[in-house]
């Protein structure tokens, strides 16, 4: 029976037990860490290039400032030199994860399969494996099939389908469009569980809420629920901490491209990095990759309706605006800034 278990999991069927995923985080701790000086900031973007340190706010070494707190997993085999060195540079840090290994087995409790998949039990407040997001993404078609369409966007490396929806009332006009990506980094799973919720409030509310009504008649959603699909998947099966895609890079001795990064938008200027081995590598190409590829595609199909682009992402707790390569603003910077606060609104109002 152990040979048997043991086989299904290195072939990565077995999605829910925690016993294929093959990284363990035992005892590595995320420290807040907040230098003081110029010279501080460098020495962290310095030590967190030697030892590939995990940024997880800001998610780059560049928006490392003096004054702002920096939030960086450190591997088990840097923790102990790490504080040392932070002290002796006079850096202030404090622990605020103890051992992420366990964070992680604590949330993993709830990451059950519950039986045949249907949208009465569907449950939304935990997480979802790729096999019953597919599920479910057939039930919102079958069910909601006069205000929602499923769209091939293409494939991933892997092969796997990667299917947006497009939610709204048919129209003989042309309509604007708002365009919302979620889980482009693997191991943002509460993006993915984002995309879900949104779709399910939406379309619970679509007859009877007079505002929802008018928006799905003047406005179509282009919703892609996980763009990066072998990412996560790999998330569930092997390394719960993954980001990036999984094709093979420099003769396959590394895998995985950022695909936040892949985009030809001064592409592997700021913020980005040529390294393969990088959380951040931002491809051999700009759009090198196909689940880029795919998104550009689409986009370019309906720019010219083109709304909004929403990109989920979680951790911070950000609504960023473009652009990330400079501190210039954008023409319509007010008028985002105008929109960034209705869409808190929207949120609240959707939420209650």
């Amino acid at each position: 029976m152990k040979y048997v278990s043991w086989t299904i999991c290195l072939l990565g069927f077995l999605l829910y037990e925690g016993t294929c995923v093959k990284v363990k985080y035992d005892s590595d701790q995320v420290l807040k860490v907040t230098p003081q000086t110029p010279q501080q900031v460098q020495y962290l973007q310095e030590l967190s290039v030697q030892w590939r340190l995990d940024l997880w706010k800001p998610d780059i070494m560049q928006d490392i400032y003096p004054g702002v707190e920096a939030h960086i997993r450190v591997q088990s085999v840097y923790v102990q030199k790490m504080k040392e060195n932070l002290v002796q540079q006079h850096i202030p840090f404090k622990i605020m994860i103890e051992d992420v290994q366990k964070l992680i087995d604590r949330s993993s409790v709830s990451l059950q399969s519950t039986g045949p998949i249907s949208l009465e039990n569907y449950e939304y407040t935990i997480y979802h494996p790729m096999n019953e997001i597919y599920e479910w993404m057939d039930l919102i078609k079958d069910k909601y099939n006069d205000v929602v369409t499923t769209h091939l966007l293409g494939h991933t490396y892997e092969e796997k389908p990667i299917y947006y929806f497009k939610m709204g009332w048919p129209s003989k006009e042309s309509k604007k469009v708002v365009f919302l990506d979620c889980g482009i980094h693997a191991r943002e799973w509460i993006a993915v569980a984002y995309c879900q919720w949104f779709m399910k409030e939406i379309l619970a509310r679509q007859q009877s809420d007079r505002l929802i009504k008018k928006l799905l008649r003047q406005v179509d959603f282009y919703v892609i629920p996980v763009l990066n699909i072998d990412g996560y998947v790999y998330t569930w099966t092997t390394e719960r901490l993954w980001r990036k895609n999984r094709s093979p890079q420099n003769n396959g001795t590394c895998f995985g491209v950022d695909l936040n990064r892949n985009f030809e938008a001064r592409w592997c200027t700021v913020g980005a990095d040529a390294d393969c081995e990088s959380y951040v590598f931002c491809g051999p190409s700009a759009a090198s990759e196909l689940e880029t590829k795919g998104v550009v595609k689409l986009f370019e199909e309906v720019k010219s309706n083109m709304l909004m682009y929403l990109s989920v992402h979680n951790y911070g707790r950000y609504i960023l605006l473009p652009y990330g390569y400079t501190t210039n603003q954008s023409a319509n910077h007010n008028e985002m800034v105008s929109i960034k606060s209705h869409v808190y609104i929207l949120t609240f109002y959707i939420q209650n």
